[in-house]
């Protein structure tokens, strides 16, 4: 049998609909503070260029916002990283069709399971309000395994604890290094989930989708060529 395994940012969530949708939270709670009105569409368009996919840093994006000429008076950094993670997780939005996929799959008898990079509060929160665990048998964060991706341990751990092979184990992820390269130098085969990276290598990737309702047919092309 088949074994699907999923990265979960940008993946299974949709980061720049959340982060777009925190841009006017943000105006909401620090208007007070703000020295000009700020359009809300604008806005959430800077704080997506720098989150960069979640890949920013949270220090290195708060740092920027707090250096921003938007402020009648300085806002501490710590303050920012506080109110960005006492939102973002826990109103992470899903990608379009992620449902209705899972379910897809669920229903023709693959076994499922998520590992992703981040904190253990942050990464369980997301999986939480998306409902996620009741189609995964396994969930592996990073933070709780001490080990991520694209490190080769985190994924033979999550193969071990799906009791599965990697030749037989696909893997869908965003990220063309930490997802597509991590699994397949485990001997997994990769699915590049295209659109919140650019693609760095010379050769392209050998199994891709744009969309979620994409990938039951990639994964019957995979199984059709082994």
């Amino acid at each position: 049998m088949t074994t699907v395994f999923f990265d979960l940012d940008n993946t299974l969530t949709d980061r720049s609909k959340t982060v777009s949708a925190y841009a006017g939270v943000f105006l909401q709670d620090f208007k007070h503070l703000l020295a000009e009105h700020m359009d809300v569409q604008a806005f959430g368009l800077l704080l997506n260029e720098l989150d960069a996919g979640g890949y920013g840093g949270h220090e290195n994006r708060s740092r920027a916002l707090m250096e921003l000429p938007i402020w009648k008076q300085p806002v501490p950094c710590a303050e920012l990283i506080e109110h960005w993670q006492g939102w973002i997780p826990f109103n992470s939005m899903p990608m379009d069709g992620l449902y209705e996929c899972l379910d897809e799959l669920k229903n023709a008898g693959y076994a499922m399971a998520l590992v992703t990079n981040g904190s253990r509060k942050s990464q369980r929160a997301k999986i939480r309000r998306l409902e996620l665990t009741r189609y995964f048998d396994v969930c592996l964060v990073s933070e709780e395994v001490g080990v991520a991706k694209p490190q080769p341990a985190i994924f033979h751990q999550a193969i071990a604890a799906m009791n599965c092979v990697p030749e037989q184990s696909v893997f869908v992820g965003d990220h063309p290094v930490n997802d597509y390269r991590g699994s397949q130098a485990c001997g997994m085969t990769p699915v590049w989930f295209e659109g919140s990276h650019d693609w760095p290598h010379i050769e392209s990737a050998e199994y891709s989708v744009t969309k979620l309702s994409e990938l039951p047919d990639v994964i019957q092309q995979i199984l059709r060529s082994n």
